[in-house]
C-alpha cells in the first residue's frame, strides 16, 4: 500500500505542469476552491513520487482509494499513468481511465462528507516499462466544468498481485 502523499498540480494550456513562479500550498483539494479566471480549462493532476521504484511485473492491477467531496453535478473520471524517471526517454505507462461512479449522471448525489471510492487500473501483463518511480493521477471532468477543480482527494495506492 502506498499512502499518498504528494502534490496537486493545477494549470492551464499551453502548460504541462505549474510554472516556476507558480503559489504552492499544502492540503486537500477536499477544502479548496480552485477554478480558473479565463477561458482556458483547468488541468488537475496528484503527483506520487516513490523513493524507490516498483517492478510491474509481479502486479495485474492498480486500486486507487479517493474521496469525493465534489458537488458539481459533472462526470469525472480519472486516468493513471506511471513513469520510470530514471529512463527519461522510455514513455510513461498509461493504465487507462475508470469513472469516479459517484459522480456519474444517474448516480450523483449532493455529498456533506467525502464519498469514498475504489478506482481499478489494470497492469498489463507485457509492457516496455519494467518498473515505475512516479504515479500520476490526471482528473478529467466533462468539458462544459472545466473551470473549476474537482474536490477529490487520493487517499492511497494498492498494488494487487498476479
Amino acid at each position: 500500500m502506498i499512502h499518498f502523499d504528494g502534490a496537486y498540480w493545477y494549470f492551464q494550456p499551453p502548460d504541462k505542469r505549474p510554472g516556476s513562479s507558480a503559489h504552492l500550498a499544502h492540503g486537500s483539494p477536499l477544502a479548496v476552491d480552485i477554478g480558473t479566471n479565463n477561458f482556458f480549462p483547468l488541468t488537475m493532476e496528484a503527483v506520487q513520487r516513490l523513493n524507490t521504484a516498483i517492478r510491474l511485473a509481479p502486479y495485474r492491477e492498480i486500486q486507487v482509494t479517493v474521496e469525493n467531496r465534489d458537488n458539481v453535478p459533472r462526470p469525472i473520471s480519472l486516468s493513471v499513468v506511471l513513469t520510470d524517471t530514471a529512463m527519461p526517454g522510455k514513455p510513461p505507462l498509461s493504465l487507462g481511465s475508470a469513472p469516479l461512479l459517484s459522480s456519474q449522471t444517474g448516480q450523483f448525489t449532493l455529498k456533506p462528507a467525502p464519498t469514498e471510492e475504489v478506482l481499478r487500473f489494470s497492469v498489463p501483463a507485457r509492457t516496455t516499462t519494467g518498473k515505475f518511480d512516479e504515479i500520476t493521477v490526471f482528473f478529467l471532468p466533462d468539458v462544459a466544468h472545466f473551470e473549476v477543480g474537482p474536490k477529490i482527494a487520493i487517499q492511497q495506492f494498492v498494488m494487487i498481485p498476479r
